[in-house]
Parts: C-alpha cells; sequence; structure tokens
C-alpha cells in the first residue's frame, strides 16, 4: 500500500514521524504490516500506486522540483511523474522519472508488470511532458491521459526453456540479480580462470547474489535448470 501522510503515522508496530511524506507498506497474508517505509520527501510528492513484481514492489506517483529515491536524484521544473523499484523490503532499487515545464502537471494513476522487467505506467497530464525521447503535449486545459512503457536494462536476456532470464546489473557493486529463476535451478559464480566462487540454489522469479567480498574483476555466471 502506498499513500501520503500529513501527520506521524502508526502501521501495526511500525511507527513513521515527520509529515508530508509518503509511505509505503507491505502486509502479510494475515494483514500484518511486515513493514513501514517513509520516502525521503520535500512535501510536494505523493505515491498513487504501486504493484506486484515478483517479490520486488514497483510504484508511481508525481513530484515537484526535486525527489530523492534512495540514490536517484529525481528532477523537473514543473509536476513530474515518478517509477521506482523497491526490493523485498521497502529499499529502492532504481527511479526514473518524466520531465515537465514549469507550467505542466503529470501524475500517474495505474502501473501494471507486463514481465519480469517491463512495466506500464499511465496517467493523465496538462501542459508538456516528456518521457525519455517523447515530448506528449495537452492543447488546452483538459487533461489527457499517457501511457509509457519503460523496460529495465540488463547485462543479458537469455531464452531458457521458452523463458526469459536477465542478469544485472552490469557491471555489478556489490550484489547481482538474476530475474526469472526457477526454484530447481542453481547459479554459479566463477572466476575468469574458470574456477569455481560462489554456488547458490535460485529461489522463484528472482534470486539475489552477494558479490560485495569479491575482487574486482572478471566474473562468469552460470544458470543452469536441469541439464540446460
Amino acid at each position: 500500500m502506498i499513500g501520503y501522510f500529513a501527520s506521524p503515522v502508526n502501521f501495526g508496530t511500525f511507527s513513521l514521524t515527520g509529515s508530508g511524506a509518503i509511505f509505503l507498506v507491505k502486509y502479510n497474508s494475515d494483514g500484518v504490516p511486515t513493514f513501514a517505509k517513509k520516502l525521503d520527501s520535500s512535501g510536494q510528492e505523493s505515491g498513487t500506486c504501486v504493484a506486484a513484481d515478483g517479490g520486488n514492489i514497483l510504484i508511481a506517483g508525481k513530484f515537484n522540483q526535486t525527489f530523492i529515491i534512495g540514490t536517484d536524484t529525481l528532477t523537473s521544473p514543473g509536476s513530474a511523474v515518478f517509477v521506482a523499484r523497491m526490493d523485498t523490503t521497502g529499499n529502492p532499487l532504481w527511479a526514473v522519472n518524466s520531465y515537465a515545464t514549469n507550467s505542466s502537471n503529470a501524475e500517474s494513476k495505474a502501473i501494471a508488470v507486463a514481465s519480469i522487467f517491463t512495466v506500464y505506467p499511465t496517467g493523465n497530464f496538462t501542459g508538456s511532458e516528456t518521457f525519455g525521447t517523447s515530448v506528449f503535449a495537452s492543447p488546452n486545459s483538459f487533461a489527457d491521459i499517457f501511457l509509457v512503457k519503460l523496460s529495465e536494462s540488463a547485462s543479458g536476456v537469455y531464452n531458457v526453456e521458452n523463458r526469459k532470464v536477465a542478469v544485472f546489473p552490469n557491471p555489478f557493486n556489490n550484489e547481482v540479480s538474476v530475474r526469472g529463476t526457477n526454484k530447481n535451478a542453481e547459479i554459479v559464480i566463477c572466476d575468469i580462470t574458470g574456477k569455481e566462487i560462489i554456488r547458490q540454489d535460485a529461489s522463484s522469479i528472482e534470486t539475489k547474489l552477494s558479490m560485495g567480498l569479491l575482487n574486482a574483476g572478471i566474473y562468469w555466471l552460470i544458470y543452469r535448470e536441469g541439464n540446460e
């Protein structure tokens, strides 16, 4: 669940302080909150929609001028749309935004997950709004509708038994994600000489591998399902 709070609020045992900020809350199947997060805010942002993507979470909304999500700083002179992917505990993985002129206003109303690395935010806008290289203009004071396709970059996309498996980021820092994995698979990391460094059973949908202790260099990632 995503929204906006104007004064301190509690979600189960989680307390969020401050005011004028976006909240993100995850509930288990019994309706008990498993986390509640406050997104850094200047009071000019709102979270409007959320979707599940395997174990991760996609959120979208609107902001004005500057919005910081994790390590990403989003900027726009006018009211613009943001989309962010969060991990299973609500920590930001990446965030992107549209670009609006001073007199423009845009807001995301819904977001849909099409595949393991493609999402579709939609909403409305007035004025001029830029998404990537596409510039949308609303010719009058009435709001128009936008629909945008976002594709997450990956180091490689491979067909495994007619499914897609994505490996990212490349180059990596502390962690590598393998998305589209199967519980019956395994992932092996080898150094450039072929020496095995890490072996890990894959989990459903997405598997994360901790790489922070590895030395800088080139590594091979091997993904196996049965004899594949």
